[in-house]
């Protein structure tokens, strides 16, 4: 996990506004625990782009299949 460049974060932020249709004030933190991608709260919903939830769906799906 890195943090965003200023041109990268406003992207984001206006990305999240033409989605959500909300104003949007980012508060940015870089969580290594995440090992890339990206976890965004809007009001009450969570958006996890996040490494780390991609391969544990991807371990799930795996251990499911037996």
């Amino acid at each position: 996990a890195a943090p965003l460049g200023p041109e990268d974060e406003a992207a984001l932020g206006a990305g999240l506004a033409a989605a959500t249709g909300k104003q949007v004030t980012m508060r940015v933190t870089v969580d290594p625990s995440l090992l890339g991608g990206l976890v965004a709260r809007v009001g009450g919903t969570v958006y996890d782009g996040s490494v780390r939830t991609q391969l544990k769906k991807m371990r799930d799906q795996l251990v499911a299949q037996g």
